[in-house]
């Protein structure tokens, strides 16, 4: 029978990576300001900031038509403004360029 003295020792496993600290660092960090969009009535909505979705929806963003992005990204709040909201698909276009802009993403495949 294994005494105290010949019992292995029980070591904490080596770690890469923990997604915990990763989680804190990330949401200490600098953040541009929130990205907002005035409607044609006047309301003032702001996108969600796309570090802050969780990962499956973030890396969906640039692989899913514009308006099931943005179904992730405006605030369940402003939804049925946003939605009911009616433009055309050049001002989605640029809205969409403009936010990628504000938050320095990569188009598509770069």
């Amino acid at each position: 029978m294994p005494t105290a003295r010949t019992a292995p020792k029980k070591t904490a496993a080596s770690v890469d990576f923990d997604i915990s600290v990763a989680e804190a660092e990330a949401n200490d960090g600098e953040r541009p300001k929130p990205f907002t969009v005035r409607l044609k009535s006047g309301k003032i909505i702001t996108l969600k900031d796309p570090e802050a979705l969780d990962w499956q929806v973030a890396a969906d963003l640039n692989s899913v038509p514009p308006r099931l992005a943005l179904e992730s990204l405006v605030e369940e709040s402003d939804f049925e403004d946003f939605f009911a909201e009616r433009f055309s698909a050049t001002t989605l276009r640029r809205l969409m360029a403009s936010f990628a802009d504000h938050y320095e993403l990569l188009p598509p495949g770069e």
